[in-house]
């Protein structure tokens, strides 16, 4: 399963791709419950508003005090990977 190959933590989706993201969340889950894999369901946040998401990430963005950053993280470039973005292959994208 991709999620857990990954290492999965956060889906982002825009309201378009909400649906999508949720169902992949689903199948995740009930493979999950079926396998026992070790990683907690990725979170899903979209970028708008989307009826069954809770988070949408441009209200939290808004909601962010530039005042109060944390200082930047510590990143081995080599080793740690920060983002993965791809589509599904299907287009070609």
């Amino acid at each position: 399963m991709q999620f857990e190959d990954i290492d999965c933590r956060i889906i982002l989706c825009v309201p378009e791709t909400a649906l999508l993201a949720l169902n992949a969340l689903d199948i995740y889950r009930q493979a999950s419950s079926e396998k026992k894999f070790k990683l907690k369901p990725p979170k899903v946040l979209c970028l708008g508003d989307f009826e069954g998401i809770d988070d949408n990430l441009l209200n939290l963005l808004d909601r962010v005090d530039p005042n109060n950053a944390p200082e930047p993280a510590d990143v081995d470039v080599k080793k740690d990977t920060c983002n993965i973005f791809w589509s599904s292959g299907t287009t070609g994208a």
